[in-house]
């Protein structure tokens, strides 16, 4: 056996809490746009205010999914969470204005407090020793026009490392439409990071080698690590859908006939009106284990769900019918945010991102990406808009918003904000 054998297998053998799914390219929309009056209700409510609703803080927010929570550091300069039910019932919490987000109070999860990809990096080829931690990964394009790019990872401290010699591709759909290749899946819990791109799956170890496994399909989009990080599911936009043991030497794809079999949790909305469909696999064998249709005043997705045991999570449009009823304090509309499912009972619960008066300044549509869930009622999520991005946490069961890593972003002259996976918590 080889020391790089032997270090696959231990890094396999401690990889961190299993995870599954990886965010839809769809996500990059404000990206690519580079739009900066990205303001377009898609509901006829609008702006109009509606009178205040009063905040009911007693029994909104349950335990419905909470079970097996891992112990939670303490929040420091705790603020009460803006909380209420809407009208058909629904729980919420809600969002500060966009540029109000470092009023919020801050939650340790082991990411850097600051993240900012202008600073000096050190090339990953330079360190010496045992691999580093790598808490996240990011893509630099390396021109304006978003043609390449170079891949960047996080240590805890916030300090980048380049990977040597690796540019990527922009990854494409049959239509010609191209987007970032990065989803949240894409780092698994060994560190390995693994990217999609046409022809083939692109695989970085912890100690910057490089390996390209081909795929048959020059339409390739996603690459998602299973929950044991074992092995990657790799999918195209003409449908199909392939695994990979990346930690064997010569390893192929091989096409995959039942697509359940992939540890993926799902989230869509349902024909029924303002309703979803949740469904989930075993975590074990990644067959299907269940699935329930719940109600909730939803009617459009901007990403592939992230998931723990007992939740699932992603961006989400509201009925602006039920939203518009909150907006107070001069705020204006409020048409999109998150949106939290539990996967065995329990009603759905949304966090809501209200607008900036002014319909100028404010957050992009499809501002708020989950990224992952902390534990087991906490999920990380990127918000986007006029300002620095964040990553925020919002906690299910009481609703607190709370603030854990600035992304430095200055709209006047970068490109887009940066893109993030996590190498922490839960993403099924």
């Amino acid at each position: 056996m080889t020391d790089r054998d032997l270090t696959g297998l231990l890094e396999r053998a401690s990889a961190d809490l299993p995870e599954v799914d990886f965010a839809s390219d769809a996500w990059a929309d404000a990206y690519a746009a580079q739009s900066r009056r990205r303001r377009r209700l898609t509901t006829g409510v609008g702006a109009v205010a509606a009178a205040a609703l009063a905040v009911g803080a007693v029994q909104i927010w349950g335990s419905d999914g909470s079970a097996n929570r891992t112990p939670t550091p303490g929040v420091t300069a705790t603020t009460p969470p803006v909380t209420g039910t809407l009208a058909d019932g629904t729980a919420y919490a809600e969002l500060p204005l966009e540029g109000k987000e470092s009023e919020l109070p801050q939650l340790d999860v082991g990411l850097p407090k600051l993240i900012d990809t202008s600073r000096p990096r050190m090339m990953q080829s330079a360190l010496r020793g045992e691999p580093p931690t790598v808490v996240g990964v990011t893509l630099e394009p390396t021109t304006p026009e978003l043609k390449a790019y170079r891949v960047l990872l996080i240590r805890p401290s916030g300090e980048l490392l380049e990977v040597d010699g690796l540019t990527l591709k922009p990854v494409r759909d049959t239509g010609g439409n191209e987007a970032m290749p990065l989803g949240t899946r894409t780092i698994g819990g060994g560190g390995m990071v693994a990217f999609p791109q046409p022809g083939e799956v692109v695989v970085v170890d912890r100690r910057g080698e490089v390996t390209r496994f081909p795929v048959p399909s020059e339409y390739v989009q996603e690459v998602s690590w299973t929950p044991s990080n074992d092995s990657v599911v790799i999918r195209s936009d003409d449908g199909k859908v392939w695994t990979l043991d990346p930690w064997k030497p010569g390893a192929k794809a091989v096409e995959v006939v039942d697509t359940l079999a992939t540890g993926v949790t799902g989230l869509r909305v349902a024909e029924e009106n303002r309703s979803l469909s949740v469904t989930w696999n075993d975590l074990v064998t990644g067959k299907r284990a269940g699935q329930r249709t719940i109600g909730a005043p939803v009617y459009e997705l901007w990403q592939r769900p992230v998931g723990s045991a007992t939740w699932v999570a992603s961006g989400a449009f509201f009925d602006q019918a039920l939203t518009s009823e909150v907006i107070r304090r001069g705020n204006g509309p409020i048409y999109q945010g998150v949106v939290a499912v539990p996967l065995e009972r329990g009603k759905a619960k949304l966090l809501l991102a209200p607008e900036n008066p002014d319909g100028q300044e404010g957050r992009y549509k499809g501002c708020c990406t989950p990224l992952a869930w902390w534990n087991a009622s906490t999920v990380l999520l990127q918000t986007n808009g006029s300002h620095p991005s964040w990553i925020l946490a919002w906690n299910v069961d009481t609703g607190q918003v709370s603030k854990v890593t600035r992304i430095a972003y200055d709209p006047k002259t970068d490109v887009a904000p940066p893109r993030l996976a996590l190498n922490i918590g839960w993403r099924y």
